[in-house]
């Protein structure tokens, strides 16, 4: 829900969210492009008071970058564009960059080459019509928020724009999502197919005959029906078994007659 809206500008927007039952801040950014304006828009930001305990998400266009080469592919003036009213920011409400533990080696040109490829947003270009990329658009969270980030992922949502959206995964630290692996499943084999069917089908009659002669509680249900599915699988086995012994068995009076043939 709406958050701060005395403060609402085209460039600052904040609304409120439930994590975990556990309520949290969403700021939206788009600073001025203008360094002296970004500069008095990120100070007026840092004389917002922020409820103690309260985790804080921070994402949107920057217009600034603070890691340099890993931030800017444009080397000669990559490290001039840092904010120091930003960093100032940053340092007050405690806030961490999503990819802050991903960056790469500045001296690492292969490094350097695939963090641009995969994380920069913006493009355009520089001096003599040269193409650059930079990483304006980004997330961050505060000490209190940070256990939830996961994940970060540029995005092309094909819409013409100079720059790419980002998508911030979040996961809950404590109670984590779990992938179970599906159960290997065993089909019965084709000849024991009929086999199998008719010891199903009967297993299922007897249990709807079960079911069908009086009230039942839900529990006495479940009890039947799990009983049912323990019973079944075994009539699978044993149909499976079955079936197996009378191909072998077929096999071997087909091999006994082979034999008599040149005796």
């Amino acid at each position: 829900k709406p958050l701060m809206e005395q403060l609402w500008t085209p460039n600052f927007m904040a609304t409120t969210a439930t994590l975990d039952r556990e309520e949290v801040y969403l700021f939206n950014i788009y600073a001025p492009t203008a360094v002296p304006l970004s500069e008095k828009f990120y100070e007026s930001l840092a004389q917002i008071t922020i409820s103690a305990g309260t985790p804080i998400f921070v994402g949107g266009d920057f217009n600034c970058t603070q890691n340099g080469v890993q931030d800017r592919s444009y080397e000669p003036t990559a490290n001039s564009h840092s904010s120091e009213a930003f960093a100032t920011l940053v340092k007050r409400w405690r806030l961490h960059d999503s990819l802050g533990n991903a960056l790469p080696d500045p001296t690492d040109p292969t490094a350097l080459a695939r963090f641009r490829d995969e994380q920069h947003t913006h493009r355009c270009t520089v001096h003599g019509g040269k193409p650059a990329t930079s990483r304006l658009d980004r997330w961050y969270a505060n000490d209190l928020a940070r256990p939830w980030m996961t994940a970060t992922q540029v995005d092309q949502d094909g819409l013409h724009s100079d720059h790419k959206g980002v998508l911030l995964h979040l996961r809950s630290p404590s109670n984590p999502l779990r992938i179970h692996k599906e159960r290997r499943v065993f089909p019965v084999p084709a000849y024991a197919q009929k086999r199998a069917d008719d010891a199903v089908l009967a297993e299922l009659a007897a249990l709807r005959r079960t079911l069908d002669t009086g009230a039942l509680t839900a529990l006495q249900s479940a009890e039947l029906w799990d009983a049912a599915k323990h019973r079944i699988a075994i009539a699978l086995l044993n149909a499976t078994k079955a079936a197996r012994r009378s191909k072998k068995n077929t096999y071997r009076k087909k091999i006994k007659r082979l034999y008599r043939q040149f005796d």
